[in-house]
């Protein structure tokens, strides 16, 4: 009889502008030992950076690279050797930094061994009287309280605050 071997699940992430993929999920060492919950939380991750490809997340508004410290969040830029530089007759322009970086669009935060965890598009985010929030995290707190079924949240514009929150729930 073969022993049986735990199995993990992995997930990746990329784009067609990263051919294709930019990260890969794989079990990590560190977390030998970890709770169930920890190894669920892993696994939910979309991994580290494939070889050749750098990643960083960066303040929407300055453009300031960010800690990878699995609490700021920031844009997601992708770089390396195949990784686009430029859009086909310069279509997609805004879509690159000036230092060469593709932005993704994606909001994610790095933790220390560089594992990507998505939580949003930068669409989805709403400036609030100078902070970037992003309405799914809100939906999925406001989803958490138990007398909330199902909630949406929509910036609307707002003289003061740049945008307030809209809410509507059941």
């Amino acid at each position: 009889m073969l022993p049986v071997v735990p199995m993990f699940h992995a997930n990746a992430w990329g784009m067609t502008e990263t051919s294709p993929v930019a990260t890969v999920g794989s079990a990590r060492s560190h977390l030998d030992g970890g709770t169930e919950d920890e190894r669920a939380d892993a696994r939910a991750r979309q991994g580290v950076p494939a070889p050749l490809v750098e990643l960083r997340i960066t303040d929407p508004d300055t453009g300031e690279e960010l800690p990878w410290d699995d609490v700021a969040t920031g844009e997601l830029q992708a770089a390396g050797p195949w990784v686009a530089r430029q859009y086909h007759r310069g279509e997609g322009e805004g879509q690159f930094t000036a230092d060469g970086w593709l932005k993704t669009g994606d909001v994610a935060a790095v933790d220390r061994y560089g594992s990507v965890r998505l939580v949003d598009r930068t669409k989805d985010l709403v400036k609030s009287g100078g902070e970037w929030i992003s309405s799914v995290e809100l939906e999925n707190e406001l989803m958490a309280h138990p007398a909330v079924a199902e909630a949406a949240v929509i910036g609307v514009p707002h003289e003061k605050w740049s945008a307030r929150w809209s809410l509507n729930g059941h």
